[in-house]
């Protein structure tokens, strides 16, 4: 790589060339080959970088996050990883482009915080790659049953690590992440696959089975079910997608994956317990409708 300069506004920031330092994950590499059904892979490297630039944002104690840079007609989204002493991390993503996707790092910091690739690869906006290949991440407890993958997707506090955990013990069923999954097409089927962050549940597995169905979880004094009308299943599903709020083409596309998704999957509204009967009442509806045989 030849040295470059990323002229953003007035700031200049120049990115030497150096070695690879973050690509050293295994569960990294796989989501680097071609698994999302495309012969173009997401591709992601990790390269040092002078990181003095960031000192302008002057952090307190720690600061970080997206910053939206517009130059010559060309959008760029910085993230940047800051604690009061030095900077340890930056990406730089030119939006709606095909370059690919590069971490850099500041060799000197990252093994004195011991910062893991994948910890900062949860702070890249991965979800904004993946949706321009018909694919996203959705916010679920994904687990695995009798080779197929169930999602609960909920907001946040409402039990989809609840479920997930009741069927692992009443079900025999196999946690693969406690709190995303990454959904693609694989020819005319959809699959979950595993994603390198986890959540609280700690659960972080990278597995990938065909897509049985999402329930949509809510809480209630009862076990009851019904089938989202595709109405339903689109508004519930692109809340729970991850997307740049603020970018019009990730909006569209998001919109478009969720429509996808309702039409082509079993999508099942969920009232439930926290409690064994739950996992009794769903496992039994999806297998009288055929959708685990």
């Amino acid at each position: 790589m030849d040295t470059k300069i990323y002229q953003l506004g007035a700031t200049s920031i120049l990115l030497r060339p150096g070695p690879v330092t973050l690509v050293e994950d295994g569960a990294i590499e796989t989501f680097q080959r071609d698994t999302l059904g495309t012969d173009d892979p997401i591709m992601i490297q990790g390269i040092e970088a002078d990181l003095s630039f960031l000192r302008q944002w002057e952090p307190s104690v720690y600061t970080g996050g997206y910053e939206l840079r517009h130059n010559a007609g060309r959008s760029f989204l910085l993230n940047h990883w800051m604690t009061k002493r030095f900077a340890y991390g930056v990406y730089f993503d030119e939006l709606h482009s095909d370059l690919p996707l590069k971490i850099y790092c500041s060799p000197e910091a990252v093994p004195e915080l011991r910062i893991s690739p994948l910890r900062l690869m949860a702070s890249v906006g991965l979800h904004h790659r993946m949706l321009r290949r018909r694919s996203g991440v959705l916010h679920a407890s994904y687990i695995g049953y009798k080779g197929r993958a169930i999602l609960f997707a909920a907001p946040s506090q409402v039990g989809k690590s609840t479920q997930a955990e009741l069927w692992r013990r009443y079900a025999g069923a196999e946690v693969i992440n406690g709190d995303r999954a990454l959904l693609y097409p694989v020819g005319d089927k959809w699959y979950a696959g595993g994603y390198f962050t986890s959540g609280s549940s700690g659960i972080c597995r990278n597995v990938r089975l065909p897509l049985a169905a999402i329930i949509l979880l809510e809480q209630g004094p009862d076990n009851a079910l019904w089938h989202a009308t595709e109405k339903e299943g689109i508004r519930s599903l692109l809340s729970g997608l991850e997307s740049f709020h603020w970018d019009v083409e990730d909006l569209d596309l998001a919109l478009s994956l969720a429509g996808e998704l309702a039409r082509e999957l079993p999508i099942v509204h969920f009232r439930c317990t926290p409690e064994e009967e739950a996992v009794t009442v769903l496992r039994n509806e999806l297998e009288i409708r055929g959708i685990l045989c």
